[in-house]
């Protein structure tokens, strides 16, 4: 019999993710918006970097609810420019199991400037 879990230790089952994501650099690449503007465009991209991401997602209740969160740090393609860190969520939550799996999903990124949110309803065999 596997032994018995100590009475303070969060119920569900929790894993946690590291990465490190290397951006190469780039040469003569323009911004999207170079193209809607008469203005000489600036260069972006020409060094390589580095965009580290962690994450927790935890089991919540197995098999029914699954929770996400987690943080990335966004590099500036433009020089001098300081990274912008994001903040990131959501939940998985299965609510059917019949002919085939049914789950509904929230998520969202949060950073200075900018959010996402989303919403899925999605199934699978």
């Amino acid at each position: 019999m596997p032994e018995e879990e100590p009475r303070d230790a969060l119920a569900g089952r929790w894993l946690i993710t590291a990465q490190v994501d290397l951006i190469s650099s780039v040469s003569n690449a323009v911004p999207s918006r170079s193209f809607s503007s008469t203005a000489e465009p600036q260069i972006v991209g020409d060094t390589a970097t580095f965009q580290p991401r962690l994450g927790a997602e935890w089991d919540t209740f197995p098999g029914l609810l699954r929770l996400r969160a987690g943080t990335w740090l966004e590099p500036s393609p433009f020089p001098g420019r300081n990274p912008r860190p994001h903040l990131t969520g959501g939940f998985e939550l299965f609510v059917l199991r019949y002919w085939e799996d049914w789950a509904l999903t929230a998520s969202f990124d949060l950073a200075s400037r900018y959010s996402n949110w989303g919403v899925s309803i999605g199934f699978w065999r």
